[in-house]
């Protein structure tokens, strides 16, 4: 994939989750710009509730801030200074802090579990929280995912709707002549509406699909430049997440919509990106 000056914010807590976040953030520079490292804290509920007398006292706000600090500055000490933008240590919800801080960010990076004292939650909730509110693209890197490799192959979920072109074509801005893609358009042949269309023979629905696909890939050829990357369209037959799941498998990024058509392929957060995001098959990157 392509070189970009930007920048991404990536959400560290000291938990492997994070660090692997890290490791792919630092593979990925070139294609998204430099790291911005992001470590915020809250109070646990043990320390806001009322203390017995001649109990010690709860830790300061100062003690919590110098332990995310270093966790933090632990984390980032063997990334190349040239990579890294200046650490951030705030006081606030992890979800909204990254969602805030990366507005500007080319990509928001989390890990796809983390720990709960210090980042307020495990990084499950905090990347959830994340694909539902951020303004620009988030990419939630599961533990097992490769991390030392640029994009060979990508699956791409498309449902023709502007969401899936806006996915598709942040992949073809950033793809390179070599990278793999494979657009994926999943349909249910038991659904009564394709794209709003009325339900018809099973071999005219797949013909819609099809062609709901290429067109989807069109637009986002139009939506990229112009771009003439090679990509390969499929429309197989089936629950969208169930499709996404299996053809993303070994593939090294997966990137969906965060809205989608209901009616036909479910490719909505809180069910296709949801599902996807909270259990990934492969680093994912819902985009917004």
């Amino acid at each position: 994939m392509g070189e970009n000056d930007g920048y991404m914010v990536v959400g560290l807590d000291g938990s492997s989750g994070s660090a692997r976040a890290l490791r792919w953030a630092q593979a990925h520079v070139e294609v998204f710009g430099t790291i911005q490292p992001v470590a915020s804290w809250q109070y646990p509920w043990w320390a806001m509730t009322p203390t017995a007398p001649g109990s010690p006292l709860p830790p300061s706000d100062s003690e919590f801030h110098d332990d995310a600090e270093r966790k933090l500055t632990q984390m980032v000490e063997r990334v190349p200074p040239a990579d890294l933008r200046e650490p951030l240590v705030v006081h606030g919800p992890a979800g909204q802090t990254l969602v805030d801080l990366g507005r500007d960010a080319a990509l928001i990076v989390v890990g796809s579990r983390g720990r709960g004292v210090v980042a307020a939650g495990v990084l499950g909730s905090v990347g959830l929280h994340c694909v539902n509110h951020a303004t620009v693209p988030v990419a939630v890197v599961p533990a097992d995912a490769e991390v030392g490799s640029r994009f060979a192959t990508v699956v791409v979920g498309v449902d023709g709707s502007d969401h899936a072109v806006d996915a598709l074509a942040f992949v073809l801005r950033h793809a390179t002549a070599d990278t793999d893609i494979e657009v994926v358009y999943a349909w249910n042949p038991e659904a009564s509406t394709v794209a709003g269309v009325a339900s018809v023979a099973r071999e005219e629905l797949a013909a819609q699909a099809e062609g709901l696909a290429t067109e989807t890939v069109e637009k986002a050829r139009t939506a990229a430049g112009g771009t003439d990357v090679v990509v390969r369209v499929v429309a197989p037959t089936g629950d969208p997440r169930t499709m996404l799941r299996e053809a993303a498998a070994d593939a090294d990024l997966l990137v969906v919509g965060a809205r989608g058509r209901q009616r036909v392929a479910y490719l909505l957060l809180g069910s296709v990106a949801s599902a996807l995001t909270n259990n990934p098959p492969t680093t994912t990157i819902v985009v917004r």
